[in-house]
Parts: C-alpha cells; sequence; structure tokens
C-alpha cells in the first residue's frame, strides 16, 4: 500500500516540474539540422567532431564555429563553414558561409588544392597532376631553349669571324670548313627557333589549365544554401547530380563527370586517355612544326650558297639528301598529329556523353533508411517482426 501511494505521490511532483519548464527548456535550448531531401549525411568538425543523419539535433553544449559536410548519395556533397550560439536561450545559427574564396586563392597559388580541400581528390589530384607536368615541360623547355639559342650565338660568330678570315684568301680545305660550319648555324638557327616556339606553346597550354582549374575552383563546386527556419531548426538545400551537370564538368576536362557522379575509376581512366592522347598529338604537331623549320632554314641555306666551286656542288648535295629526310619526318610528325587528335577528340566526346546518359551507382542497401522484415524465431517457436534503423 505504502508503494502505490508513493508511486501516485510522485506524479504531481513529476507534473509540476515539466509544467515549470524542465521538457520545453531542453527543447529550446536545442537546434536541429535539416536537409532537403532529408536523410543525408552531416559531418561537422570544430570544438568537437560531430556526425549523424538528418534530421540531427544539437545542444547548447554544441556551439561552435564548424566546418560543415553534407553528403547524401546522388546529390552533391556540399562544404561549408556554420557558426552556432548560444543567446536568449537557445541555440541559434549566428552565421554560414562557403569556402568559395579559399578554394579559388588556393586552387591560384596551387591548381587542384582547393577541390583536394573541399574533398573532391580525383578531380584536384588530376588538376595538380596535369599542371606539374606542363610546368616541369616548360621548365626543360626553357633550358633547351636558351642552350639552343646560346650554341647559335656562339656558331653564329665564329661564321662571321671565320668568313672575315677568309676574305682576305683561302684555300679550298677553307672553303670546305666555312660551308660546314654555314650549314651548322643554319642548322642550330632552326633548332632554337623551334624550342622558342615549344616553350611558348607549352606556357600557353600551362596558362589554359590554371585558368581552367580556376574556372572549375568557382563555377563548379556545389553551393552551401542554408536557411533558418524559426521552430529552431536549420535547412541545408541539395542539389541533385544531374546528366547535364555531369556532362559539363567532362566538357570542361575529360573524366570529371565522372568523378563528380561518383566514379572515380571511369573517370581516372578518360583522364588519363584524354591527356596521354593530347599530349601525344602536342608533341607530334611541335615536330611537325619544327621539321619545316628545319625545310626553311636549308632551304635559305641553299639560296646563300654562290655558283660553281666544287665545295658549293657537295654542300647543296648534301642540303638536298637532308632536305628529302626531313620533310620525311615531317610528314610522318603530321600523320601522328592527326590520328592522335583524333583519338583525344573521341575519348573527349566519349566522356561528355557517358556522363550525359549514365546512371550514377545506386546507393548502398544499408543507406537507403529502415527495413522492415522477419526476425529469426525464438527457441520456444512463433514469428516475429523488427524494425531496423540506421543510426
Amino acid at each position: 500500500m505504502s508503494f502505490r501511494f508513493s508511486f501516485f505521490g510522485s506524479l504531481p511532483l513529476a507534473f509540476l516540474l515539466l509544467t515549470l519548464g524542465f521538457g520545453k527548456g531542453e527543447g529550446a535550448e536545442r537546434l536541429t539540422l535539416l536537409t532537403h531531401p532529408s536523410g543525408a549525411l552531416f559531418e561537422l568538425k570544430g570544438p568537437t567532431t560531430i556526425r549523424g543523419s538528418s534530421p540531427l539535433p544539437l545542444s547548447a553544449e554544441q556551439q561552435g564555429r564548424y566546418r560543415v559536410r553534407v553528403e547524401l548519395s546522388g546529390y552533391e556533397t556540399t562544404h561549408g563553414s556554420m557558426a552556432l550560439r548560444y543567446q536568449d536561450g537557445s541555440l541559434r545559427l549566428a552565421e554560414a558561409s562557403d569556402f568559395r574564396r579559399e578554394r579559388i586563392l588556393r586552387s591560384l597559388v596551387l591548381p587542384g588544392t582547393g577541390q583536394i580541400r573541399e574533398g573532391r581528390t580525383m578531380e584536384g589530384a588530376l588538376w595538380t597532376l596535369t599542371t606539374f607536368g606542363a610546368s616541369v615541360a616548360a621548365l626543360t623547355l626553357e633550358a633547351k631553349y636558351r642552350d639552343a639559342h646560346d650554341r647559335f650565338t656562339a656558331s653564329n660568330a665564329a661564321l662571321i669571324e671565320f668568313w672575315s678570315a677568309a676574305a682576305e684568301g683561302g684555300t679550298q680545305a677553307d672553303e670546305a670548313a666555312y660551308f660546314d660550319l654555314l650549314h651548322e648555324t643554319f642548322r642550330l638557327e632552326s633548332v632554337a627557333t623551334s624550342r622558342l616556339r615549344d616553350r611558348n606553346f607549352t606556357l600557353g597550354a600551362l596558362g589554359v589549365y590554371w585558368g581552367l582549374n580556376l574556372i572549375d575552383a568557382a563555377l563548379f563546386h556545389p553551393p552551401f544554401r542554408v536557411k533558418e527556419g524559426s521552430d529552431g531548426a536549420v535547412q541545408v538545400d541539395l542539389s541533385e547530380k544531374t546528366g547535364p551537370r555531369r556532362a559539363l564538368r567532362s566538357l570542361l576536362y575529360p573524366g570529371l563527370g565522372q568523378c563528380y557522379a561518383g566514379q572515380p575509376l571511369r573517370g581516372g581512366a578518360y583522364a588519363v586517355a584524354a591527356t596521354a592522347a593530347g599530349v601525344t598529338a602536342l608533341v607530334a604537331h611541335l615536330q611537325y612544326k619544327g621539321g619545316l623549320d628545319r625545310i626553311d632554314a636549308l632551304e635559305r641555306e641553299s639560296a646563300s650558297l654562290g655558283a660553281g666551286g666544287s665545295a658549293e656542288s657537295e654542300a647543296r648535295a648534301r642540303i638536298a639528301a637532308e632536305r628529302q629526310s626531313a620533310v620525311q619526318r615531317s610528314e610522318d610528325d603530321e600523320e601522328t598529329r592527326n590520328i592522335a587528335a583524333i583519338v583525344a577528340g573521341a575519348v573527349y566526346a566519349a566522356s561528355v556523353i557517358d556522363a550525359l546518359l549514365s546512371s550514377p551507382p545506386s546507393p548502398p542497401v544499408e543507406a537507403a533508411g529502415p527495413r522492415i522484415g522477419f526476425v529469426a524465431p525464438p527457441a520456444g517457436g512463433g514469428f516475429g517482426v523488427g524494425v531496423r534503423v540506421p543510426f
């Protein structure tokens, strides 16, 4: 009897405590993070690390500034910053911002780092490796150009000095040596011209890659759209990964659309194939232009020769043989360039079409939400129904 009396006697006290606001005060101190659509995974890093699916309740003890990552299969993973402050008896959103300026500055200093910082590791790695390769090529070609230019300058000075000395009267051996030096000077001139164009072309390609990387960092990152309600809830809106969005990224660079859709291996394959074919076409094109420079130098050298002597005849025969060889190499380089350019264009188009038409990978079964089903029968027989809710 005493037990029943104390139990029922405690009910008025409990009701009084609830009325005074214990339950209500706790709810007012909380802030709930929501997403549209619901069910996304939150990751907040700041004074503490918080992970959970929406709706995600936060208490007053968790105030502070957080870096936020929101992820849901089939939707763009978005990043941003939230400042949560406890004021007027409730936890509220004081500030929300994205990292666009930070991404642009990072990618401006080193291409790809802005993407990597925001979790787009594969895309960032593609930009970093591509621009790194172009930078190494530009530095190498700069060194080769300086070397070729110095050698041409030295040979040209020696030719002028030799010509001045031979003008006072020289032998047939001196004439042969002069024509050899003249031939070498024209060759070095064509090499220096080709090296200069190769360097400038590579610097231009590097600038284009750098600019595309900045465009990707500034415009192709999911926005951080946050709305605060009057009921203590903050909602983050997510954008669906649609076919046109995937295709637009592959149009920027082959493979980016596949990486964006959650298919990094396929995207990497497209990027490697397109880059390899593009570099092959570029190298063949530069070699082709270098061959044209060499042909032009040989023709100018032949025109500079006078008529008469055996030395001139031998020089002309050598120039004709070398010109024929240069023409054949130039034609081969032109054919290689055209084939590689066709392959690069085909890979480029295939990446865009694949990104536009292919379906993104299906989410895992565990992430699809609660499941209702039969559970194993107990030892005593019978059956039961269980509900599995992921946390």
